[in-house]
């Protein structure tokens, strides 16, 4: 139901006089989708830095989060600063990430976002991440390509961009101990990115 209504309420870029190829929607007939189910105890005096969970961007296509009755998850607008979503019951959250980032050129950047659980009691949150298959073909669409906006990426498949996510951002799977997300230096050029907490 959440996948049904993730594809249908997305406003998706054009593939009108595209080349052929996946668009967006067909990418996601065997989505790599998960659901998490995820406890934050309660922190109500964090210090600097101190986080249920670390800034960072999801490297799916659009992650859906259920409103919760404690506040905690914060996103960064695009002058830097961290806000809380309005809480209007009955409703999602949703956060762009880093494969819509990259079918549409940036047009839908990935949403920097981090949790701080600051109430008194445990907050829980169960996020639904929508992904591409893993063997989906990943590319800007036509549409969101021009001459004064060439492509930001490179072609690549969901798969070989999990792995590559996963080898720089754990120490066990790197061989050069740099990690160009978790610096900062990736996708976002702030926050890594990681398939994770919401």
């Amino acid at each position: 139901m959440v996948w049904r209504l993730t594809l249908s309420r997305t406003p998706l870029p054009s593939r009108r006089n595209s080349s052929p190829g996946p668009s967006p929607t067909s990418s996601c007939s065997r989505s790599a989708s998960t659901t998490s189910a995820i406890h934050y105890p309660p922190h109500p005096d964090p210090e600097d830095n101190e986080f249920g969970f670390a800034p960072h961007t999801d490297n799916n296509f659009l992650t859906f989060l259920a409103q919760s009755a404690l506040p905690g998850l914060e996103v960064r607008t695009a002058e830097g600063e961290w806000i809380r979503p309005p809480a209007v019951p009955g409703t999602f959250v949703v956060n762009t990430g880093a494969m819509l980032a990259r079918y549409s050129n940036d047009r839908f950047r990935a949403t920097p976002h981090r949790v701080v659980n600051r109430n008194g009691a445990s907050r829980y949150a169960i996020p639904f991440f929508l992904g591409p298959n893993h063997d989906s073909f990943v590319d800007c669409v036509p549409t969101c390509v021009s001459s004064d906006n060439p492509p930001h990426y490179e072609p690549t498949t969901y798969g070989a961009f999990t792995e590559r996510l996963l080898t720089l951002n754990f120490a066990h799977r790197r061989a050069d101990g740099a990690s160009e997300y978790a610096s900062g230096r990736g996708h976002d050029r702030g926050p890594a990115v990681l398939d994770g907490g919401t």
